[in-house]
């Protein structure tokens, strides 16, 4: 009896120890495999420390190149504002020679031609458009001139009327054209300005995008797979609210 329940004990412990040794096999198993993964984060660590210099100096030249673009882009900063406060300028003269046009306007309606005995009433007329840009070239104007001061010499007309009619024409044209000079003077403005404005936001974005994968390749290297990047608060008008990581 005493025999059996050894025999059974024996058989136990024997049992005991087969599933022991294939646990041990399964630990040591595991144990490697282990290692070996330990090996590879090992290996992978000592990688990205000999990188982590030329990552620096690279982060560093990206934080020199975003310096400069944010230089360049006060420098725009600064030209668009010139060019903005040139556009006003430019429109407070409009307004006034608008006004002085207005003005001469106002003053011509006022004269009129003396009514000469035999002959119908006439009344002033105002040249049309294409007859003022005529009188901006000169052999057209000698010709017209030529022209009333025979036809005065024909008609015997009030020679103090014609002269103030001429004189008041004469200023009349002359601030036609200065507003014409200035409004010219202003769209180029204003299409200059829009074009710094474009290339303002271009140069921006295309330093943003180049600056961004760098930072995202830099901390996918350091953080062995990481991910990060570099958004646009407002991207409608980048210059609004800036940027975040």
């Amino acid at each position: 009896r005493n025999l059996k329940k050894s025999e059974e004990a024996l058989q136990r412990t024997e049992k005991e120890m087969e599933e022991n040794e294939e646990e041990m096999k399964n630990l040591a198993a595991e144990l490697a495999a282990l290692e070996d993964k330990a090996t590879e984060v090992m290996n992978e660590r000592r990688q990205a420390e000999e990188a982590l210099p030329a990552v620096q100096e690279e982060q560093k030249n990206l934080l020199q190149e975003m310096k400069t673009i944010q230089d360049a882009e006060h420098a725009l900063q600064s030209e668009a504002l010139s060019i903005k406060l040139k556009m006003e300028q430019i429109d407070s003269h409009i307004s006034t020679h608008q006004g002085k046009v207005k003005h001469w306007q106002k003053e011509i309606s006022k004269l009129s031609l003396h009514a000469i005995e035999g002959e119908a009433p006439e009344e002033l007329r105002l040249l049309s458009e294409q007859e003022l840009e005529a009188l901006q070239e000169p052999d057209v104007l000698s010709k017209k001139i030529a022209l009333l001061e025979a036809e005065r010499h024909q008609l015997r007309p009030n020679l103090a009327a014609i002269a103030e009619y001429r004189k008041k024409e004469e200023l009349y044209l002359q601030h036609v054209g200065e507003l014409d000079n200035i409004t010219s003077e202003r769209d180029k403005f204003r299409e200059a300005f829009e074009g710094l404005r474009k290339q303002r936001l271009n140069e921006f974005m295309a330093g943003f995008n180049v600056i961004t994968n760098k930072l995202k390749e830099n901390y996918q290297m350091l953080t062995l797979g990481g991910d990060a990047e570099l958004e646009l608060v407002d991207s409608l008008d980048p210059f609004s609210e800036g940027i975040m990581f």
